[in-house]
């Protein structure tokens, strides 16, 4: 098997771990976070369910899997450095709008269950790298902006499942 194939399949692989790693985050959650609404409003809960079945399945799109696959899993000999570049702005670009989890969209547009996900997102990574959601909250809250409401949304979840 050549170089690239093997990227391509660890790249692939990722995904499915990471996707696996907000359902489990998900599952997580549910029992810390019972006392607060998108556990006891059966329409939120369905939401997410549904946002969680879905989390990055654009990530195997044409727009998305090869310029994500060679930023992040490159292989020995790439393409011109800047058009790596500009393809996985484009890639980001179009996961951002494609992806209802990310805070770029949540501070303008999002709900409840956009906020969940994006917390459960952050916790598959915190499993993927050792880190947790709040850690990562706390380093980067500066540059995350986010409504007043959904601040404290996601502070009263970190506070549950500490």
């Amino acid at each position: 098997m050549d170089k690239q194939a093997e990227k391509i399949i660890e790249y692939a692989n990722y995904i499915r771990d990471h996707r696996e790693n907000v359902m489990k985050a998900w599952k997580s959650l549910q029992e810390p976070c019972k006392s607060m609404n998108f556990i006891y409003d059966d329409c939120l809960y369905e939401a997410i369910n549904w946002n969680i079945q879905l989390h990055d399945k654009s990530k195997y799109s044409q727009e998305e899997f090869i310029p994500y696959q060679l930023h992040f899993f490159p292989v020995d000999v790439q393409p011109i450095k800047e058009t790596l570049d500009i393809d996985f702005a484009n890639a980001w670009e179009h996961h951002k709008k494609h992806n209802r989890h990310h805070w770029q969209y949540i501070g303008i547009y999002g709900g409840i269950e956009d906020v969940v996900e994006m917390v459960c997102d952050w916790m598959a990574m915190g499993m993927q790298f050792g880190d947790t959601a709040e850690n990562y909250y706390l380093k980067n809250q500066s540059s995350i902006i986010l409504k007043e409401w959904q601040v404290e949304i996601i502070k009263e979840i970190f506070k549950l499942i500490r």
